[in-house]
């Protein structure tokens, strides 16, 4: 109800939104941005104080110094703009380069002024020839180059993106010196106007595929681009899915590697990741340091990965339905261990794996979200005390705990952390499924999610590709196994 009524709002507010029109003058646009403390409007007087000319800025975006330097110094002591009788001629002089300033740009209108100040961009404005010019001066305030935060890395580069986009994209510059590397510049959100850069390499990328990621960011129609989610919402093709069709990644090399593969990158200022499209599920198994290590070692890393997916999402639910409907399936041995341990136990099976996620569920929520010298802390109550007074006190068993624990770790394997969400959620709907009707609805929900997911796609992908859509033959080649590198030039 209430995300209705924000969307009703703003479908308001932008009727009443009038377009920017008038003359390029310091007084339309003082009117426009109004009594904002942090506008700057300075005067600089020449020629005797006969030509008046404005320079206005954003304070706090800009740099003084350069300012200073470069506009100011030139405009009140230069020899032939004080030899200039008009404000046209020097208006001319500033056009043609006479100010220091190697980034200058005329402005055709006073809606590309205000969003070039709004920018931190300064501008100068000469209202007797309502003609205006602005220089990229800015000076936001950003965070250093640092090593990422939440993919760790073992063998490899550790610069990782900020949320500046000049940054980014001299970052990716700076790793592809490439002709064949085009970035194209496009503007989101009907508040924010935030600065979106598409990145690819124009000779083995998918042209279809760039179409069709340039037309939907052409199409999008949302308020503000500020979190992730009101990017990602409005552009994946399938809004509805819980499975992630974008894949994010914070490390420079990883989005590089990529680009180099064909794909196609999407840099959002603003946000310190970066996201790679089309995504499909190879993708959120893959790793960069797949491709730093030894090949061998790789592909056994790689195999692990996949069968942790299966673990992670399968093991609750099916250890539930055996032990519940299936009794003849489980070994005398194995059986018998089962029911001591659950000796004493109040609780159905069924109960004591859904009580056990759930807690599982909420001590990870709490560890994100508390402190990090907390969050540790946290954990190992969670994991060592708590748990062990509850099987102490007969409130779940053993085996429990041990299915639960290694159905937590494998779903730690997986490098993407979007795709593991997906996994939480469907391992909990399959252990309800589970409790209900053994394995016969296991059986059944995994065939409908592995219907869904080859249903799925991704920019015109199939999600199961290489799996899916007539590339079986790439399964060896860069999938489960990883082969050598001149192994696979040789194979393309």
């Amino acid at each position: 109800m209430f995300r209705l009524w924000r969307i009703g709002k703003f479908n308001k507010a932008k009727e009443n939104l009038s377009p920017v029109s008038g003359a390029i003058t310091s007084y339309n646009i003082k009117k426009i941005l109004g009594d904002s403390s942090d506008v700057i409007i300075k005067d600089v007087y020449s020629y005797n104080k006969n030509i008046k000319i404005k320079i206005i800025a954003i304070d706090g975006m800009i740099d003084s110094k350069i300012i200073d330097e470069s506009i100011l110094k030139p405009l009140t002591f230069d020899r032939f703009i004080l030899s200039s009788a008009t404000e046209k001629e020097v208006y001319k002089l500033v056009k043609e380069g006479l100010l220091y300033h190697v980034s200058q740009e005329e402005i055709p209108s006073l809606e590309d002024a205000i969003t070039k100040i709004l920018q931190g961009v300064t501008v100068v404005v000469f209202d007797g020839i309502k003609k205006a010019v602005a220089f990229d001066a800015k000076n936001i305030p950003q965070r250093s180059i640092e090593p990422p935060n939440e993919e760790n890395v073992l063998k490899g580069a550790k610069d990782a993106f900020v949320e500046n986009i000049r940054t980014n994209t001299a970052l990716v510059r700076k790793k592809v010196k490439s002709l064949d590397l085009k970035i194209e510049n496009f503007k989101i959100g009907t508040y924010t106007n935030t600065p979106v850069s598409v990145v690819y390499l124009d000779s083995i990328v998918n042209k279809d595929i760039l179409d069709k990621v340039i037309k939907r960011i052409k199409d999008m129609d949302i308020p503000n681009l500020i979190s992730p989610e009101n990017f990602e919402n409005s552009f994946k093709d399938n809004k509805y899915s819980i499975f992630p069709q974008l894949h994010y990644t914070e490390r420079v090399d990883k989005f590089c590697a990529n680009l180099l593969d064909g794909k196609i990158g999407i840099i959002i200022d603003g946000l310190p990741i970066v996201y790679i499209v089309p995504g499909v599920l190879a993708m959120f198994l893959q790793a960069p340091e797949d491709y730093s290590q030894n090949y061998v070692l790789s592909s056994a890393v790689r195999f692990m990965r996949y069968l942790c997916v299966w673990i992670s999402l399968v093991l609750p639910a099916f250890y539930v339905a055996i032990t519940t409907f299936h009794h003849e399936m489980i070994p005398t041995n194995l059986l018998i261990s089962i029911i001591e341990s659950k000796e004493g136990v109040p609780f159905a099976t069924f109960l004591e794996v859904l009580g056990l996620l759930l807690s599982f569920e909420l001590l990870l929520e709490a560890s994100l979200r508390l402190p990090k010298s907390v969050g540790a802390t946290i954990s190992i109550i969670g994991a060592l005390i708590v748990g062990e007074a509850a099987v102490n006190a007969s409130f779940i068993s053993p085996a429990v705990v041990v299915i639960v624990a290694i159905t937590g770790v494998t779903g730690f394997v997986i490098p993407s952390q979007d795709f593991t969400n997906s996994i939480r959620v469907f391992r909990v709907i399959m252990v309800f499924i589970a409790g209900i009707s053994g394995l016969f609805g296991l059986s059944f929900i995994i065939l409908v999610i592995l219907a869904y997911l080859c249903k799925l796609e991704s920019f015109g992908v199939p999600y199961f590709t290489p799996f899916a859509g007539n590339e079986w033959r790439n399964i060896l080649k860069d999938t489960i196994v990883r082969l050598p590198r001149d192994v696979e030039r040789v194979k393309r």
